[in-house]
């Protein structure tokens, strides 16, 4: 009796073990799909303003629209790419100044609040004097403009 037990329990599990080995080999393979290179190329120059609008939030808001701006600054040069501004204050002296602001504009500081709140914002927005030295935005670079091009003369059309 024992070992006809014994048996049946050995070829149960012999058949689970088997049910498992089936199911395992039998998943699809997951290959990561394929990106497309213009994609990762578009990827690759916003990252600056991705990290501008993905940096961790800060303690304060002014320590959070620092961490936005350092964040930006950072990307833009592990990417070999120009930053959208062209100075940043260091850190004690953004945020000293930045706390100086009155503080229902402080938090407009921060560029994800501030595009989420652009008509509150714009209403608060400090003189560009208090703004002066804290951060510079970058002048943008101009359009290229085509060389205008004559009109062609009229084409006479065969009667």
């Amino acid at each position: 009796m024992k070992i006809k037990l014994l048996l049946v329990s050995a070829v149960l599990a012999a058949a689970c073990v088997a049910i498992v080995v089936v199911k395992v080999r039998t998943q699809p393979v997951h290959k990561p799909p394929k990106l497309d290179p213009d994609r990762a190329a578009l990827a690759y120059t916003t990252a600056p303003l991705d990290a501008l609008y993905r940096a961790p939030e800060g303690k304060t808001p002014c320590e959070s629209a620092y961490n936005a701006y350092k964040a930006e600054q950072d990307t833009s040069k592990q990417h070999g790419v120009k930053s959208h501004f062209t100075k940043l204050a260091d850190r004690a002296t953004f945020l000293t100044r930045c706390d100086a602001l009155p503080k229902a504009a402080q938090p407009c500081m921060i560029p994800r609040y501030r595009a989420d709140h652009v008509a509150e914002c714009d209403k608060l927005r400090p003189s560009p004097e208090a703004l002066s030295g804290l951060i510079e935005v970058r002048p943008q670079d101009p359009v290229p403009v085509p060389p205008s091009v004559p009109n062609p003369p009229p084409v006479s059309m065969p009667q």
